[in-house]
């Protein structure tokens, strides 16, 4: 890098010097410019030659270097769907209490929402059924309150199904896990779904935590103590601890998310949600494809069949859903011989001096979750 010693002197000094106001951003050495595209160039030699390995010794993999997404993506549309279905607060009534707001789930009823008629394109209007929701929202700017609603179709046997009918007869007090997204950090939108490296398996393993009960503690070996006293048998009878049923089922997620790590470049905005479309086994079953620049598939007529919106800004006001028309998701679950389920987590939470101090201080003492679950046959 001789041949560039004196210019790449000149840029760095220049960079120190450059005024507060200057937004263009960093300018790179010539030196490192080409090391970056002798990087590339060696990269690519070894992956041809099968030389690159993931973490568990696939050959599919790519290296976390890629700085663009060639296929140039741009943000979910944009659509106010709350405003559309006549429900656009998920917070509740401002006036009610602290302690009556987070204590009940009434204003977290996201069924509308699974099926609806929309056109999204074109004149005609179509059903549409949701196979993932995510609602956000905060009371105002310093956010004393807040709601997280994470809503997941689920695809399950026959026998599975039953089993969470059976439960949800009998039982309302049921738990179960934050539902995780099925994602990928370096595939380019443009290789949905046809790509090796988006993911094959959506399966998992999901527990069902049911008939929560008080149940009296069992003395045994261990010493319970309050304090460095031991309790009495007296004090020992009235202490409680909760015990609950569970089953366990497998489950088929129904979404991917390309979760693009757009920091690497200036060139791709941040995308809020992130590319979502249907699984890998949707897709490919339903014979979709991918329009560019967008989360919508389409099938061979040129029929859009899902679709993935957006509406608001920020971490804690975005809200997405991704729709797929009703015929296609019947096709595919009679096809598969599976059943859909609609799992719904949410979580409200109270900051009593905003959110934006919990930092300082005993403020995190000063907070209040509540989670609620809903399972919607």
């Amino acid at each position: 890098m001789e041949s560039f010693s004196e210019i790449d002197e000149q840029i760095a000094r220049e960079r120190w010097n450059y005024p507060r106001h200057d937004n263009a951003g960093k300018t790179d050495r010539y030196g490192k410019k080409y090391s970056w595209i002798a990087f590339y160039e060696m990269a690519g030699h070894r992956s041809d030659l099968g030389m690159l390995k993931d973490w568990d010794d696939e050959d599919e993999f790519r290296i976390s270097d890629v700085d663009i997404d060639p296929s140039f993506p741009v943000e979910l549309k944009k659509i106010d769907l709350f405003k559309a279905l006549g429900d656009d607060n998920f917070l509740g009534n401002a006036s009610k209490s602290t302690e009556s707001w987070y204590d009940t789930d009434s204003d977290l009823n996201t069924s509308k929402y699974i099926h609806i008629k929309n056109k999204f394109e074109g004149d005609k209007e179509h059903e549409w059924i949701l196979l993932k929701g995510i609602v956000a929202q905060k009371d105002k700017v310093d956010q004393t309150r807040d709601i997280h609603i994470a809503i997941n179709t689920l695809l399950v046997s026959e026998e599975n199904y039953e089993k969470i009918k059976e439960v949800l007869k009998k039982h309302s007090d049921y738990t179960f896990g934050y539902i995780r997204a099925i994602d990928h950090y370096y595939l380019f939108e443009g290789e949905i779904p046809w790509c090796n490296l988006m993911p094959n398996d959506y399966s998992e393993n999901l527990r069902i935590r049911y008939n929560y009960r008080n149940v009296g503690i069992t003395k045994k070996e261990l010493k319970i103590l309050n304090g460095s006293r031991e309790l009495t048998k007296e004090e020992l009878a009235k202490l409680k601890e909760k015990e609950n049923d569970v089953i366990e089922i497998e489950v088929e997620r129904t979404t991917f998310e390309s979760s693009w790590e757009s920091y690497h470049s200036d060139i791709i905005p941040v995308r809020a949600g992130g590319t979502i479309t249907p699984s890998k086994s949707i897709c490919e079953k339903l014979g979709l494809f991918i329009k560019s620049q967008s989360s919508d598939l389409y099938n061979e007529n040129g029929d859009l069949i899902t679709t993935s919106i957006k509406y608001g800004e920020g971490y804690d006001q975005t809200s997405t859903f991704t729709y797929i028309r009703k015929e296609y998701l019947e096709k595919y679950l009679k096809d598969s011989n599976k059943k859909a389920i609609w799992f719904q987590w949410a979580e409200k939470r109270y900051f009593s001096d905003g959110v934006k101090k919990l930092s300082f201080g005993n403020e995190k003492s000063k907070t209040e979750y509540r989670k609620y679950f809903r399972i919607i046959l």
